[in-house]
């Protein structure tokens, strides 16, 4: 007999078991493999010091991540990275980008990079915030 489960402290083996059966369910239907991460890294002394991490299906290419430290923002790095980012993307059949933010993340630094709204969320994570979702043609 089948049982639900909650677990507040899941392990990584057990994630991975959930991850790589609706990946490979996700194949059967699109074709598409769990698509392969990429990561750029800005660093200073071998340490990184900000980095974005994407993944391509074509023709879509997704940022799952993209942080610069404190003593980084507003000098240039997360435009930098971003940039990498495209070019790289491109360079791998990707003819579009899409990421998501938060309301206390980078919203406008998106707008000024060129990407458009195409959904947004009011009240998430929490009262006062939200989540926006861009894209760009490459």
């Amino acid at each position: 007999m089948f049982e639900i489960v909650t677990d507040h402290n899941p392990t990584k083996k057990d994630i991975d078991i959930i991850e790589e059966n609706l990946s490979e369910y996700n194949r059967k239907h699109t074709g598409f493999s769990q698509p392969k991460k990429h990561a750029i890294y800005v660093k200073k002394d071998g340490e990184i010091a900000g980095g974005i991490v994407f993944v391509c299906m074509e023709p879509w290419a997704y940022i799952k991540l993209l942080w610069v430290s404190d003593d980084l923002r507003g000098k240039g790095y997360g435009a930098k990275l971003l940039d990498a980012a495209e070019t790289q993307a491109r360079s791998l059949g990707s003819t579009k980008m899409m990421l998501d933010t938060f309301s206390f993340q980078a919203p406008m630094f998106y707008l000024k990079q060129s990407y458009r709204v195409i959904s947004h969320i009011d009240g998430y994570p929490g009262e006062g915030m939200s989540r926006t979702w861009f894209m760009k043609a490459l």
